[in-house]
């Protein structure tokens, strides 16, 4: 989950980068969580005073009260690390947004389009530095794994672990029991289809039946007793992406 804040004092412009960011989202399969702000100092008090999280900030530079330039000073203060895109009608000020390090810096005027390309960046360099690691054993060795490639894994009749990646390469595993490599996946959405399959559901593009439909057309059985549990759990994924 990716906490995004808004902040803009105009409400037609921010309710467009709201929407930009769901439909953002739904394209990547990125699950987020959105907070929006009509000022300046309500974005402080979270992030400086309360100390409550947030992965990105889309940030109007020209506000009443405290403008975004003024917010980005006092929060660089506090936090490096935050992904600040700014928002402009006025291309004067790029230069001065650009000593408080944002992440982009985006033309109203060309919003659906720049936004939506920063957007799409931010996702992948908030998961790239968040992204949880596996370690496995393997004939050849040890491999470490990025939660985020695993498309899904199985166990085979000798009883050990192949893991499919997303760029198409299988990792053999007989050190570990599909229950363990659940444990250490947890914090992905994995789902389990039945006693030996496991898919990542960020890879799921479609339902159909018993049957799961990967991103790259494989198609996977879902278990009788299980098919409940994973319609629920993909809809409930599904539905956490706007």
């Amino acid at each position: 989950m990716i906490k995004i804040a808004v902040c803009d004092d105009d409400d037609f412009s921010c309710n467009r980068v709201k929407d930009i960011i769901a439909k953002t989202a739904a394209k990547v399969k990125q699950s987020v969580e959105i907070d929006s702000y009509d000022n300046a100092l309500d974005v402080e008090k979270r992030i400086i005073k309360k100390q409550e999280s947030l992965d990105i900030l889309i940030l109007d530079v020209d506000m009443p009260i405290m403008s975004g330039l003024e917010l980005s000073e006092n929060l660089r203060r506090h936090d490096e690390s935050l992904l600040i895109i700014f928002l402009s009608a006025h291309e004067k000020y790029v230069f001065k947004a650009l000593e408080f390090s944002p992440f982009r810096y985006v033309r109203k005027v060309c919003m659906e389009q720049e936004l939506s390309i920063a957007l799409e960046a931010a996702f992948r360099y908030v998961n790239i530095h968040s992204d949880k690691c596996v370690i496995v054993k393997t004939e050849d060795g040890t491999e470490r794994l990025f939660l985020s490639q695993i498309m899904y894994y199985e166990t085979n009749i000798k009883r050990q672990i192949l893991i499919c990646l997303n760029d198409k390469k299988t990792i053999t595993t007989n050190r570990m029991t599909i229950k363990e490599m659940q444990e250490k996946t947890a914090s992905e959405p994995f789902i389990l289809l039945h006693r030996g399959l496991v898919v990542n559901a960020r890879f799921i593009k479609s339902i159909n039946q018993s049957i799961i439909i990967l991103d790259d057309e494989q198609k996977l059985i879902i278990s009788r007793p299980q098919l409940k549990e994973v319609k629920q759990k993909l809809l409930a994924f599904w539905g956490d992406l706007v």
